[in-house]
């Protein structure tokens, strides 16, 4: 997301449905109190977790 990804170009990098990556960015906000993407992106900046990625099998 901190890429400038939309959720299914983060759903088909992480293996993940559409809705998953669209159920955890609005649970990451209102978690945080925050209300759209961008300051989502913005906080994973300021916490130097931007670009951090989990890990995930290798593409076929």
């Amino acid at each position: 997301m901190a890429k400038g990804l939309g959720n299914a170009e983060i759903a088909r990098s992480l293996y993940l449905s559409h809705g998953s990556v669209k159920a955890h960015i609005s649970s990451a906000l209102a978690k945080l109190g925050l209300e759209n993407r961008t300051q989502l992106a913005i906080a994973a900046h300021t916490a130097g977790i931007a670009g951090a990625r989990p890990s995930a099998p290798p593409p076929k």
